[in-house]
């Protein structure tokens, strides 16, 4: 069955954690919860996207490489710190930027691919050249990881979340 937190098994946590109204808890929590998915969405083996989701980018971008193109501006753009996503909602897909500990999940959608775009990210390897950065990061994409959370509609991290963090006083 696993842990209970507020009656809920921690399969449902990072739910519950990006619904949370103390902002103590949601920015740390959050933020170790993006950090986690992001590892996740890249790797040092050449992956490309397949099947439906495939089919998805490039009806809605022409192809993968323009697909990259907009997501890398959008990222770009992203003013400050922040990520930005490839998110789904039903069958729709859609990039968009979160401020902060901000994620998908606080505006019902379920979040496939993400970016770190706060400094810590890229500032040692590149300084300012925030699109050099997004360049590289687009060759280590892990398909693998975003296609899977694609046709399986959630997310397997594993997720280390300091319990007492999300315990009621």
């Amino acid at each position: 069955m696993g842990t209970q937190i507020f009656g809920l098994n921690c399969s449902h946590v990072p739910i519950r954690l990006f619904r949370c109204k103390d902002t103590k808890i949601f920015n740390n929590g959050a933020q170790h919860w993006n950090h986690t998915f992001y590892w996740n969405c890249i790797t040092p083996h050449k992956t490309e996207p397949e099947g439906k989701l495939k089919e998805l980018i490039v009806n809605k971008w022409g192809s993968v490489g323009e697909f990259l193109k907009d997501f890398s501006a959008q990222a770009v753009a992203n003013f400050g710190s922040g990520w930005t996503w490839l998110a789904k909602q039903n069958d729709e897909i859609a990039i968009f930027n979160t401020s902060n500990a901000g994620n998908p999940l606080t505006n019902n959608y379920f979040p496939l691919l993400t970016v770190d775009v706060w400094e810590h990210a890229y500032y040692i390897d590149y300084r300012n050249a925030r699109a050099t950065y997004l360049q590289n990061f687009n060759g280590i994409i892990n398909w693998n990881f975003v296609s899977k959370n694609f046709e399986e509609g959630k997310t397997n991290l594993k997720f280390w979340l300091c319990i007492h963090l999300l315990r009621k006083n």
